[in-house]
């Protein structure tokens, strides 16, 4: 194995000589600045969007837009449709990062340098000469704590591109300010006195110094991206920036004031989002006519902004988290161009008229902090566990009559006790979140927004009942929704099947099982996958073969016949030690292979996650998972035997069971006439029929939770139900 390491190694490195030089006539035929421009793209530019980077080489006096299609054409790059992002196949990235490698011995003397180790040698020996026009150096979590001497920067007067990026940061977008990493797995030593004039972009997160240097006079950059660093304000004198296009200064927690904006009249991008210290706005901001986006998101200190605002181009407003929301959003009420709006978790209680004519309106999100806690993963003990907050204010749905573009809407939270029936009239609406709202049902008028995919009522505790939904929802989710009575015909339409629907602490619903379990079993048809979780000890002894570790040999049927095969079951018993650590086993699978060893199927259990939580909190008791998956063409080769294995398991002994389902074993189940049904005391599930020694839900317990989970990994399909 070492052997084999180090020759992967060698490849990754120095790849294969003959696949280089076929690729290489390609590059070949290219003329020198579209030579030039792959180059860049290929150590710098992978992932980043086209327009971004089609500005910063433009800026380098090439015809980028030009030279990017003729690298389309030839097929060395390609453009993601959705993103828009630039994308390279790993072969052709490859040839390029040797083409650069083989202009010096010395990494210090090429154009280019992005390997990590190469540009850690360069820094910290100070080995760094004019030639390099290019560094890129991306932290990764696993990376060593390096040092290197700030004073390097001075001698690459030439570089046109800096980026020093930390994933782990740019990864932990989502999480609180106060959790971000604190510690650098890169330090710098010394002030930053000089950085090249020449540079056309500037990422560097986590910058150390208080203010970029005042001889540092980049006339050509377009976007600066100093997002987690201790800056306290860019520069102390205002700076003429015709072709600055993004400024990204996220989570800059020492920056109290923005820099004069005057002479950046082509800003498009500002973001300052999670400068909490931020209290001072510079009145320039209001005169960017060609801003598109403008997140000020956790900017807490920030209490006012210039009154005089002529944003022409502004698209994307983002307000959620300042405490002063309202004071600050009547500022933009003459804004007419908005097409996305965020003004989450702020004291906003209603919207200034003047947002109702916003008829170019897409998305609008209201959203307020979470009244209540929910922790789902305990169900098996409680359906969930509130801790309350202050009751906020109640907020009054805007008219929506008239933004009849709106793709989104969130107003979760917001302790609105009805919902209007004008919501029927937003027929664009494709996702509609209303959590933690106090309303007890919903607006017929929901049935006519035909492109409606997803609905969010999670915490609405006083929800009743559902009407007629659209058959376009494709996920429903109302956990902890503890009035809810009746589902409506949610599971009942032509497309009940490919939903995602999550009915988690809905305790109201498995009080009468019959209306659900009748409902299930007359209009769902045979599932594609169905998972449940449990509680159990004992394998049924339906599962004709069983094993006491997680490997299990199944002879098929004498008359084995493909066309009669409609699938498998399995089921594991997974009985946790003290040793037990969630974090120790990742993502457990399972694999199917032939007699020839050749595999059959292989996956995840998917909700591994749910059973991960139970374990952790019932060591030494037994949790069970059991499986069901449809047949699949590669079961055609199936011959002789089967084996079932089960892997990714530390701390965990595993007894697992198996079945071969064939046409005979389900023959009565084609119309599925009672595909599940509760007990006759009516405290546990059981499979029906056929099924009928199949796991049981629960262990019988008095006071134990009944649940079902029901879960299809195709096409992303899952019923989830908990009750308490």
């Amino acid at each position: 194995m070492p052997e084999w390491k180090s020759e992967l190694e060698r490849l990754r490195v120095y790849p294969n000589a003959e696949i280089q030089q076929m690729l290489r006539l390609s590059f070949d035929g290219l003329h020198l600045d579209q030579q030039r421009i792959f180059l860049d793209i290929a150590c710098s530019f992978i992932g980043v969007n086209k327009d971004l980077a089609v500005s910063v080489l433009d800026s380098c006096n090439s015809f980028a837009d030009a030279s990017i299609r003729v690298l389309v054409d030839k097929s060395l790059i390609t453009i993601c449709s959705t993103s828009r992002s630039l994308q390279m196949h790993d072969l052709i990235q490859a040839m390029a990062r040797e083409i650069v490698r083989e202009e010096s011995d010395s990494p210090g003397n090429r154009s280019r340098l992005w390997i990590p180790t190469d540009v850690y040698d360069v820094l910290r020996m100070n080995k760094v000469t004019q030639s390099v026009e290019v560094l890129v150096l991306v932290v990764e979590k696993s990376c060593k704590q390096v040092h290197i001497d700030c004073k390097s920067f001075a001698r690459m007067n030439n570089l046109r591109i800096l980026k020093i990026c930390d994933l782990e940061l740019e990864n932990s977008g989502q999480m609180s300010e106060l959790n971000l990493p604190k510690d650098s797995k890169v330090n710098f030593h010394g002030r930053v006195d000089s950085l090249s004039n020449e540079l056309r972009l500037l990422y560097w997160h986590k910058y150390p110094s208080k203010f970029l240097p005042s001889s540092f006079y980049p006339e050509n950059i377009v976007a600066i991206d100093l997002s987690y660093s201790s800056i306290q304000n860019l520069w102390r004198t205002p700076k003429c920036f015709r072709r600055l296009k993004l400024m990204k200064l996220k989570h800059c927690l020492r920056l109290t004031s923005t820099p004069n904006f005057t002479e950046m009249r082509n800003l498009e991008e500002l973001i300052l989002e999670g400068c909490r210290n931020l209290v001072k706005v510079d009145p320039s901001i209001g005169m960017l006519r060609r801003l598109v986006l403008l997140n000020m998101k956790n900017c807490t200190r920030l209490r006012a902004f210039p009154s005089k605002v002529e944003m022409d181009s502004l698209q994307i407003l983002n307000l959620s988290g300042c405490l002063k929301g309202n004071k600050l959003l009547k500022v933009f009420s003459t804004v007419n161009t908005l097409v996305e709006l965020h003004v989450d978790q702020t004291a906003i209680t209603t919207l200034p008229c003047l947002f109702y004519t916003l008829t170019n309106l897409q998305v609008l999100s209201l959203g307020r902090y979470q009244r209540f806690e929910s922790r789902w993963t305990s169900v098996f003990w409680h359906a969930y566990m509130q801790r309350k907050f202050q009751q906020p204010q109640s907020f009054t749905l805007p008219q929506l009559a008239n933004l009849h573009f709106l793709r989104r809407l969130n107003v979760s939270n917001c302790n609105i006790s009805e919902v209007s029936s004008e919501i029927g009239r937003l027929s664009c609406l494709e996702a509609l979140n209303l959590r933690g709202n106090d309303f007890t049902c919903l607006p017929a008028s929901l049935s006519q927004l035909s492109q409606l995919q997803v609905i969010i009522l999670n915490d609405c505790r006083k929800l009743e009942w559902l009407p007629e939904l659209p058959p376009s929802i494709i996920s429903f989710h109302a956990s902890c929704c503890t009035s809810l009575q009746k589902l409506g015909n949610l599971l009942v339409t032509q497309n009940s099947f490919r939903r995602n629907v999550l009915l988690m602490g809905c305790p109201e619903l498995v009080k009468d099982l019959n209306p659900l379990m009748s409902m299930l079993s007359h209009q769902v048809p045979f599932p594609i996958h169905l998972s449940i979780i449990s509680m159990n000890k004992r394998i049924p002894q339906w599962f004709t073969k069983q094993s006491d570790g997680n490997v299990i040999k199944v002879e098929l049927p004498q008359h084995w016949c493909y066309n009669k095969f409609r699938g498998y079951a399995t089921y594991v018993v997974f009985i946790p030690h003290k040793s037990y650590s969630k974090a120790k086993n990742g993502q457990p699978g399972f694999s199917v292979n032939n007699y020839d060893k050749a595999c059959l199927d292989d996956g995840y259990m998917r909700p591994f996650h749910l059973i991960s939580e139970v374990m952790l909190m019932n060591i030494g008791s037994y949790v069970t998972w059991f499986h069901y998956s449809a047949s699949k063409p590669g079961w055609m080769e199936a011959k002789n035997f089967v084996t079932f294995s089960f892997r990714g398991f530390s701390g965990i002994q595993v007894e697992c069971g198996a079945r071969i389902i064939c046409e005979e074993d389900i023959q009565c189940s084609s119309s599925m006439q009672s595909f599940l049904t509760p007990t006759q005391d009516g405290s546990v599930f059981h499979l029906s029929q056929e099924w009928s020694s199949a796991p049981s839900i629960d262990n019988g317990s008095p006071n134990c939770t009944r649940h079902l989970v029901w879960s299809s990994n195709y096409e992303v399909r899952i019923l989830v139900i908990f009750g308490i």
